[in-house]
């Protein structure tokens, strides 16, 4: 693996342990709470409160651009993009049902 994965893979770990730290430590009522549903897409407070310590964490540590499933495109510069979905499941998260992920 070169140097160069080798720090992004880091910094990505970073950022799941960072929101993973966010999820634990939230209000669960509150994170779960329904803030939208489009067609089978549900939104919820958690998706919003993840993405925002997901992309700090990897704002601060690089500069590529990233897609980001809540707020789109965020400009940076490089061939490389990070690409954020913070909460895959969030409809099983909602529900309490334990299958999904950050």
């Amino acid at each position: 693996m070169s140097q160069y994965n080798e720090k992004d893979l880091e910094l990505a770990t970073q950022s799941i342990q960072a929101a993973r730290l966010r999820l634990d430590t939230g209000s669960t009522t509150d994170d779960r709470s329904l803030e939208k549903i489009d067609g089978r897409e549900w939104k919820i407070r958690a998706d919003r409160e993840l993405e925002s310590v997901i992309l700090k964490v990897l704002q601060e540590g690089s500069n590529y651009p990233i897609l980001s499933e809540e707020s789109g495109v965020l400009a940076g510069e490089g061939s490389r993009q990070w690409i954020v979905d913070p909460l895959d499941g969030s409809a099983n998260f909602s529900r309490e049902v334990p299958f999904y992920c950050i």
